[in-house]
């Protein structure tokens, strides 16, 4: 049974076996990540980076109640802002798709941008 209630407007996976949970879960797997051509990514600097340098943020994961710097909240507003989608989950639910010890309230699942090594500068 999934238990999702509302909160400022949003709903809030707080299952750690739903749809979008296991799908981001399944991404841990190599054969997963190279299918969809997806990873997921954890922290504000990783996401904060990824934004910075034009990823293709398909999903925003955020966890309200662990986003303890000023500046996520501000990195979580922007994104909405830009339209990107956002996954609002319960602690619980963060840390079970955590691969920290003590995850900071926001990942991501971005597009994986590949390049050539000689095309790096």
């Amino acid at each position: 049974m999934t238990t999702s209630h509302r909160k400022e407007a949003s709903i809030i996976i707080s299952n750690i076996n739903s749809h979008a949970i296991r799908h981001i879960r399944r991404l841990r797997l190599r054969e997963e990540r190279e299918r969809t051509g997806l990873c997921y990514i954890e922290g504000l600097r990783f996401v904060d980076q990824a934004a910075s340098q034009g990823a293709i943020i398909e999903t925003l994961v955020v966890s309200r109640p662990l986003l303890d710097h000023p500046y996520a909240h501000r990195l979580v507003n922007r994104l909405q802002r830009s339209g990107t989608p956002i996954l609002y989950v319960s602690p619980d639910v963060l840390h079970g798709i955590s691969l920290v010890h003590d995850p900071q309230g926001l990942g991501a699942v971005v597009k994986q941008r590949w390049k050539r090594l000689q095309d790096i500068k």
